[in-house]
């Protein structure tokens, strides 16, 4: 399972398929949730005084976070605030989730890359610190069990059962509600609901009707992916038939690719908004011809004409583009651009 946030200019197209999209009557809950018994502990303590497990009598923040999250290192200093400030009342408890397994190795050879952040942070990160284990239980056992599609995440446990998930920004207002007694979880659990269904909701909508479809995808069973696509799309909402074009793009780039760019220049013709997924679509993609790597370059260098701002991320996509259509001379210009830039 993966939670790197996706880089802003992937974001802001993707959040354009997204929009809208009516949410499926569900909650988020599965395997955990509010009110639930808090999973065990089962980490590698790096800083502050090892908790063996949560006492009855005590309240503890349990918060997800890896290095290469911005949006965690940005709130740990507040985390440290909390600590000091609730010393006694209040355990606060990092735990480094998802740092990558790419390679297949252990979680654990992780452990120097980890010791180095939390040493540099300092006093910014003042409260017990954790690592996952090889096992990843807490991956598993939080993060997975409750549906969690990002860090960071928050939860806080009182009485040995989780009373709270959520962003770490909400905790200026949980904790002293829950110390005054006045927490209402009921309504917690609601507004969270809510929250989860307006951020996931289109997201998890589009991943449960296309489970065939990557299926197919994966087997590279192309012609079947392209039934199963077209399938969809007539019954989907319309605000998710960008991402289904997308999968069919994709689909056709391996099994028709003359017919692959007919279908990608007609649908950017007709949404503009397109154009992004087109062009990141096929970058990604090894052995296409030519014409469709210079296609996407195209695209790309379009994308800088409306506010005319050269971005380094975009000189490097059309250095990768040229590079994979043998035009090296000018991907090797594109990617001395992208080195200016940054």
């Amino acid at each position: 399972m993966k939670f790197r946030p996706l880089p802003l200019r992937l974001m802001t197209a993707v959040s354009l398929v997204w929009l809208a999209v009516p949410c499926p009557a569900q909650s988020p809950r599965t395997k955990l949730g509010f009110g639930d018994p808090a999973p065990a502990l089962q980490v590698k303590w790096l800083k502050g005084e090892p908790i063996a497990k949560f006492d009855n009598d005590k309240i503890y923040v349990v918060e997800f976070w890896a290095t290469w999250c911005g949006p965690c290192r940005a709130v740990m200093p507040h985390l440290s605030e909390l600590a000091r400030t609730l010393a006694g009342k209040v355990e606060i408890i990092g735990v480094d989730v998802l740092e990558g397994q790419k390679d297949g190795k252990p979680y654990s050879s992780f452990l120097p890359k980890v010791k180095a952040f939390v040493n540099q942070m300092g006093d910014n990160m003042a409260y017990h610190v954790a690592m996952d284990d090889d096992n990843l239980s807490m991956a598993r056992n939080w993060m997975d069990a409750s549906q969690q599609q990002g860090i960071p995440a928050t939860f806080v446990v009182q009485g040995g059962r989780i009373i709270f998930i959520g962003h770490p920004r909400k905790l200026d207002q949980v904790l002293p509600a829950v110390l005054a007694g006045t927490y209402d979880m009921a309504a917690a659990r609601q507004e969270y609901e809510k929250e989860y269904q307006a951020t996931y909701g289109p997201m998890i909508l589009l991943k449960e009707i296309t489970k065939d479809v990557d299926a197919a995808m994966a087997v590279k069973d192309y012609a079947k992916a392209l039934r199963l696509v077209e399938a969809q799309r007539s019954t989907a909402p319309a605000s998710l038939v960008p991402a289904l074009d997308s999968m069919k793009l994709k689909a056709l780039l391996h099994s028709d690719p003359a017919q692959a760019l007919a279908f990608a220049k007609e649908r950017t013709a007709a949404n503009p908004i397109f154009a992004y997924s087109v062009a990141s679509s096929i970058e990604a993609e090894d052995g296409l011809s030519p014409e469709a790597y210079l296609h996407a370059a195209a695209i790309y260098q379009d994308l800088q004409k409306p506010n005319g701002t050269a971005s380094p991320s975009l000189h490097q996509s059309i250095a990768t583009c040229y590079a994979k259509a043998k035009n090296f001379a000018k991907a090797a210009a594109a990617e001395e651009k992208a080195i200016a830039l940054a």
